[in-house]
């Protein structure tokens, strides 16, 4: 059994313009849904003693930017989540991990990092000097759902073409 949390949102607004009804679509689709849709699947996994949980989280869990406060906070409760669940449901041979894409060539990424100095900054930031692809953060979650990472449990798994190393 496979678990892919992958819905995702944000809406860019600086911290003083946060309006709560925003604050509360991204927390309830980045981090209360996870949680709520673990809690229906999980109880089937510990049954069958097996069973993956693949998070999607963001490199903007572990690193500010102007606008995203409430996604970058939704995103980081999502990994610490992400590692309870590894906690929580190791015992029963189920492996909690998450992937933490850089910005992704999505109309969500698009929307986020237009055209801009900023956007130029961002990826003078990232070595191989381009945001990643859709495919490639899906290939990720296919190697974390199969049998070669029955080990792998807790990680986060940064996508992001070595922006996180420098």
């Amino acid at each position: 059994d496979i678990l892919v949390n992958n819905a995702g949102v944000t809406l860019p607004q600086t911290i003083l313009e946060t309006e709560i009804d925003k604050f509360h679509t991204v927390i309830n689709v980045n981090l209360l849904a996870p949680l709520l849709l673990t809690q229906i699947f999980v109880p089937s996994m510990i049954e069958k003693k097996r069973g993956k949980i693949i998070n999607i989280s963001s490199r903007g869990a572990i690193r500010a930017f102007p606008t995203g406060s409430v996604y970058s906070a939704s995103k980081a409760g999502l990994q610490l989540l992400t590692q309870s669940m590894a906690v929580e449901f190791g015992p029963h041979n189920i492996q909690a991990n998450c992937v933490a894409p850089t910005v992704t060539n999505t109309p969500m990424g698009d929307s986020a990092w237009p055209p801009s100095p900023r956007r130029d900054a961002k990826l003078a930031k990232i070595p191989t000097g381009r945001f990643a692809e859709p495919e490639e953060v899906a290939d990720a979650v296919l190697f974390l759902a199969s049998s070669q990472s029955d080990f792998i449990n807790g990680v986060e798994l940064p996508i992001d073409g070595g922006e996180g190393a420098g």
